[in-house]
């Protein structure tokens, strides 16, 4: 397993979610979406909506792409849900 190395929420989830696009391109979509999960779940501790954003818009690809559209709903909802707050 990989060992994200940085102490800075933004940091790992920010890495979390590229190694995960990494897992995907390589269709290891298992590890993808572990990476995916992981990122979002530090991201949404912390208060850069553009961060939030971009690791939802790249998990809701995931799982368009994945053909899972329930799990793809649940974050296009947590997308809208986002950017009402910050209107």
């Amino acid at each position: 397993m990989c060992q994200l190395g940085s102490n800075c929420r933004e940091e790992r989830g920010f890495s979390a979610t590229h190694l995960a696009y990494c897992y995907q391109k390589t269709e290891d979509n298992k590890e993808a979406e572990k990476y995916y999960l992981l990122g979002i779940q530090l991201l949404e501790k912390v208060n850069n909506v553009g961060l939030k954003e971009e690791a939802y818009f790249a998990i809701i690809s995931f799982y368009q792409e994945t053909e899972q559209p329930k799990q793809r709903r649940f974050y296009e909802n947590k997308l809208v849900e986002l950017q009402k707050k910050s209107i």
